[in-house]
């Protein structure tokens, strides 16, 4: 085997490695089509580039099918529909100005800036939480952008912000690196970004979680940590709640 074709055969072999790993967390189906293509030799057919994005494609659409039914059915655990203390005490200590909401979810936390006075905007990967959360800022009288979008593009949002709040979706982006060149684009030099997260147990694990290594990523991206805050969530996971500020550099 040449230098090319083993580098060709190292990226595939590496993309497909991710993706099974993907879709062990998101999707069973997803992962028994891979797992049954790899026992039935199929493998040469699969772990093309081009085979490897379009699962990666089916893995997304998946994914957002999966939120958007757990909004649809009222179960979506992670909205909680109360706007959390840590958030208020930011609000007391901090002038209001342009804030925005990566992953607003039904918009609660909306809501609450824009009643202390925050010029608010938000998006959500799931379109039916997004809906929800417009009609709940109709119902209060507030008039926000609220619309879908994607935390590694934020293709809609429009800087500058004062503040960019994340209540669980950095956790569970793959591509960390595009959502903190997004997220540093979109903030204002000075602005803040709160953010609250849970940890994983290992790792070396598949699946959504902080590890201490996108602690190190968040520094590279000319972010200083202000606070921290440690904790566990709901289901006995370490958790943190963090402040970082943009450099004015």
């Amino acid at each position: 085997m040449n230098s090319s074709s083993f580098a060709s055969t190292y990226r595939n072999r590496s993309a497909w490695i991710l993706l099974h790993c993907t879709a062990l967390n998101s999707h069973p189906l997803l992962s028994t089509l891979i797992q049954k293509a790899t026992k039935s030799g199929a493998w040469s057919a699969i772990s093309t580039p081009s085979a490897c994005a379009t699962l990666l494609r089916m893995n997304n659409l998946l994914r957002r099918l999966k939120f958007n039914f757990s909004y649809l059915t009222n179960k979506a655990p992670w909205d909680s529909g109360i706007t959390p203390p840590e958030l208020y005490d930011f609000m007391a200590a901090h002038p209001a100005g342009r804030a925005l909401d990566i992953g607003c979810g039904t918009g609660t936390n909306l809501i609450s800036l824009a009643n202390a006075g925050w010029q608010v905007e938000g998006f959500d990967f799931a379109s039916r939480a997004v809906s929800i959360a417009k009609q709940k800022l109709r119902k209060a009288g507030i008039n926000a952008n609220v619309f879908t979008d994607d935390a590694t593009k934020m293709n809609q949002v429009t800087p500058p912000f004062d503040l960019a709040l994340d209540l669980g979706c950095f956790h569970g982006i793959e591509n960390k690196a595009d959502y903190l060149t997004q997220l540093t684009r979109v903030l204002t030099p000075g602005g803040y970004w709160l953010i609250y997260g849970f940890f994983k147990s290992d790792p070396l694990l598949s699946g959504p979680g902080l590890v201490n290594s996108d602690l190190d990523l968040i520094q590279r991206h000319n972010l200083t940590l202000i606070s921290r805050k440690d904790g566990w969530d709901k289901r006995e996971r370490p958790s943190a709640w963090f402040l970082w500020q943009l450099s004015n550099k």
